[in-house]
């Protein structure tokens, strides 16, 4: 009994649905046990069975918190990820509100920019949002291919977070150069 006690009161605070439906199983049956228990007209036979029946709901409970736990250290992993992530991608989203300004239209800078720089950020930004979106699962939410889709999108930000870096370096180096082409002209 101390031992389903315990389990109970470390878990009741749970924001997960499925945990609480748990929580309220376990509790119910060891309400049941304890009346058994004190209950003076009952069979031997039957306090064993009611302990048994507790048991059992306690190993499953156990069983769930396990797996439970596990999932909620995949969901810490993801929302890490997401904070790493986070400011890196607003500080990219910065410099490249910065970089288009005054990109000369019909230029090469501006072409780069609308055919590399805007695309790539665009994707890093999708992926960000389905990594935030995985980050606020609850650990009942989560399917056996969440840790998988964690790990690709990081590998997938990171990826591409290097390919927009080293394109916003090209436009503007191109930039740099279409503004000191009107002086050489001259």
């Amino acid at each position: 009994m101390t031992e389903s006690e315990t389990l109970i009161s470390q878990y009741q605070d749970e924001d997960d649905q499925t945990m609480r439906e748990k929580i309220e199983a376990l509790t119910a049956q060891l309400t049941i046990s304890k009346a058994d228990k004190d209950n003076q007209y009952i069979s031997l036979e039957a306090i064993n069975a009611s302990f048994d029946n507790l048991t059992t709901k306690k190993n499953e409970f156990d069983q769930y918190a396990q797996e439970y736990n596990r999932k909620k250290e995949l969901i810490r992993f993801a929302q890490e990820k997401r904070g790493e992530f986070s400011s890196q991608v607003q500080d990219i989203r910065s410099r490249i509100e910065s970089l288009s300004h005054d990109l000369k239209e019909g230029g090469e800078a501006k072409s780069k920019f609308d055919s590399e720089v805007q695309p790539k950020f665009s994707l890093i930004e999708s992926a960000f949002l389905k990594l935030e979106e995985l980050s606020n699962q609850r650990p009942s939410e989560i399917e056996d291919s969440y840790e998988q889709q964690v790990q690709t999108l990081t590998e997938d930000i990171t990826n591409r977070k290097t390919e927009v870096e080293q394109a916003i370096q090209e436009v503007e180096q191109l930039k740099q150069q279409e503004a000191e082409q009107p002086t050489e002209n001259s």
